[in-house]
């Protein structure tokens, strides 16, 4: 008997050095684990405040572009209307020119028909063309209906490229 209680209590023994092997073994795995959550918890903690501080600088920076596009609009507004206004002076300016541009040139056309006038009054054929302004008023015989007709003729060129009637 004395050999089983011997026997019983190494047997307990193992099973208690056993029981105390595992629990170690167990605290150990628990604390791996535990070290791995707490590692995990904080690379989630992390990558949660840098995608915070991402959304935070996206905000911003779709503010400052919303800001921006909000200032744009009134200045392109304000271009097409001084375009505008620019063009519609140009145009202004440049109808004002043409019209004192062909009030000239009536005056000396009107010029012109009274020289000529006076000319064909007196019975003056010029025998060389007329210089009045920027125009020549060159005499030539007309054939009109068989018989002989005077008339003067409107020749306006520039001095290297006059050509006289022969």
């Amino acid at each position: 008997m004395n050999a089983f209680l011997i026997g019983g209590v190494i047997l307990v023994a193992i099973l208690m050095i056993w029981l105390a092997f595992e629990t170690l073994q167990g605290r150990q795995k628990s604390g791996a684990i535990e070290a791995q959550m707490t590692e995990l918890r904080r690379d989630l903690q992390t990558i949660a405040t840098s995608q915070a501080q991402s959304t935070g600088q996206l905000e911003t920076i779709a503010k400052s572009v919303a800001q921006r596009l909000d200032s744009v609009a009134p200045a392109l507004q304000d271009a097409v209307k001084n375009s505008a206004q620019i063009t519609g002076q140009m145009t202004s300016d440049a109808q004002n020119k043409m019209a004192d541009e062909l009030k000239n040139t009536r005056d000396q056309i009107s010029q012109m028909q009274l020289l000529l006038g006076e000319a064909f009054e007196r019975g003056d054929v010029p025998a060389q063309p007329i210089r009045c302004g920027f125009y020549d008023i060159a005499y030539q015989g007309v054939h009109v209906y068989g018989g002989r007709h005077d008339s003067a003729s409107l020749i306006a060129a520039e001095p290297s490229r006059r050509r006289w009637p022969a």
